[in-house]
């Protein structure tokens, strides 16, 4: 008598959730920037179709406002109270780390007029720390507006080498040959970067870090707090 054959069962379908959903909106971002995302990328991604998504997403805008509030988790929140000066070096280190894995981040969130509760608890805590420290309303405005602007210009610079797929050494060598004698004050800066000494993926962090105590004396000063 012929054995009975077993049919195979289907796999079991992921469940699709909004969290899974902007996930993968952020791992398309990585590989084709903002311009590349796309409900209707995404959902072929997921196999599934668009307006599945859109049980999750509203549109495309929501979509970047969750991906933008999924992220700004991942930035440090300053302790209310805690030394303030430690507090601002570890938000400002691991925002920049954020963008150096997603490049197109910071275009993200600087474009950003919806805020989340991730969002306004980080930017809550961080004005709450410097308020605790001692500084004035008015000056814990301007030593955020001075902090971000230094993270988001360094990130913004840094990211666009990644995103023409050069390292800072090519970029540099690529303008090497304009760095004539015409030029003596440009050519002694990519001579410079062309030795080695500004170029390694340790000497950015450490750039980025020195041009930041520089900016938390400035924010002292601001404050007229002890730094």
């Amino acid at each position: 008598m012929a054995r009975a054959t077993r049919k195979k069962r289907p796999k079991p379908r992921r469940t699709l959730t909004r969290e899974r959903i902007l996930r993968q909106a952020i791992g398309l971002a990585d590989e084709s920037g903002l311009e590349g995302l796309s409900m209707r990328a995404l959902g072929d991604s997921l196999g599934v179709g668009t307006m599945s998504l859109y049980n999750h997403v509203a549109d495309k805008r929501a979509l970047l406002d969750g991906i933008a509030e999924l992220l700004a988790r991942e930035i440090h929140v300053p302790v209310v109270g805690g030394d303030w000066r430690a507090s601002m070096r570890q938000r400002a280190v691991s925002a920049r780390d954020l963008f150096v894995r997603h490049p197109w981040a910071a275009r993200l969130f600087e474009s950003r007029t919806e805020f989340g509760p991730a969002w306004l608890g980080l930017l809550d805590a961080t004005i709450g720390c410097l308020r605790r420290a001692g500084f004035s309303v008015v000056a814990s405005y301007r030593a955020l507006l001075l902090m971000d602007s230094y993270i988001y210009g360094f990130a913004l610079q840094e990211t666009s080498w990644q995103a023409d797929g050069a390292t800072p050494a090519e970029t540099a060598a690529a303008f090497e040959g304009q760095a004539t004698a015409a030029y003596p004050h440009f050519g002694e800066v990519i001579a410079h970067f062309m030795s080695g000494a500004g170029d390694s993926t340790a000497g950015l962090p450490r750039e980025f870090e020195l041009g930041l105590e520089r900016v938390l004396d400035a924010v002292a000063a601001l404050g007229e707090v002890a730094g």
